[in-house]
């Protein structure tokens, strides 16, 4: 996860390369099909043989896709990876797609972060 231009994907196909992954894309822009520049989606020469998942597939004009349903989308991609003794490597700029992807249960509240400790004034 990271800044656009920060080598996510090229790091996402040498690891999947090293692991026998495939990626999971984790870009709420990037899973729409027909944005290819708008986006930076990285060509399909360039994967180096790496599957990718979830890039592509939707079309933007009929849906748009929530946290939630990617935390469901790629809860499959990743099932079915691993079917394969392949190794899941998520990879995006998204902050709430990877973070829906990483739990067991997506819940669409806010994230409410609590502050433990004592600050001192000094």
């Amino acid at each position: 996860m990271g800044a656009t231009g920060a080598g996510k994907s090229k790091l996402s196909i040498d690891l999947s390369a090293m692991f026998s992954g495939e990626v999971v894309n984790s870009d709420k822009i990037q899973v729409y099909r027909g944005l290819d520049i708008t986006t930076s989606k990285i060509p399909v020469v360039e994967r180096s043989g790496v599957p990718h998942q979830l890039i592509g597939e939707l079309d933007p004009a009929t849906v748009e896709l929530s946290p939630a349903g990617f935390h469901s989308l790629a809860g499959c991609a990743a099932i079915d990876t691993t079917a394969c003794r392949r190794v899941p490597v998520p990879v995006g700029g998204s902050n709430s797609f990877m973070h829906a992807l990483l739990l067991e249960r997506y819940d669409s509240r806010p994230i409410r972060l609590a502050r433990t400790g004592s600050r001192s004034q000094g």
